[in-house]
């Protein structure tokens, strides 16, 4: 995902992953401000959602059968003029082995600059997002 974002907005990411019981996975979103006298902070959300699938093999998304709600886990950052990333904590793939995971990272955009008095939302510029996997 490239782009400079939208001014107060939010801009997201979805991926599936088959992962076994015990993995952990987090998201990491790397971005700077806009321009110097921009202020605010981005929000890193990290969410997956866990499916049955049918078929022989791992990693088939034919009949896919949600079987959980979301679990989220965020961090706040303050942008800088460099390019910096945004690390939100680990989620652990509870449950059975081979399930797949549906995974969404999320930036929420909460940069503002100020002119002649007036606060008004900016862009922050966001070069990637990714899942991060580990066990």
């Amino acid at each position: 995902m490239k782009g400079n974002g939208a001014s107060n907005a939010a801009a997201y990411s979805d991926t599936y992953v088959t992962a076994d019981n015990g993995l952990i996975g987090k998201a990491r979103a790397n971005y700077k401000k806009y321009s110097s006298g921009d202020y605010g902070s981005v929000k890193v959300t990290y969410k997956h959602q866990a499916y049955n699938h049918s078929g022989s093999s791992c990693g088939k998304l034919n009949g896919l059968t949600s079987i959980s709600g979301w679990y989220a886990t965020s961090k706040v950052c303050y942008p800088t003029s460099t390019w910096n990333y945004c690390t939100t904590s680990q989620l652990s793939y509870g449950g059975a082995n081979y399930r797949v995971i549906r995974a969404r990272v999320v930036l929420y955009n909460r940069m503002k600059w100020t002119i002649d008095g007036v606060e008004l939302p900016q862009r922050v510029r966001f070069d990637r997002t990714r899942i991060l996997i580990d066990d």
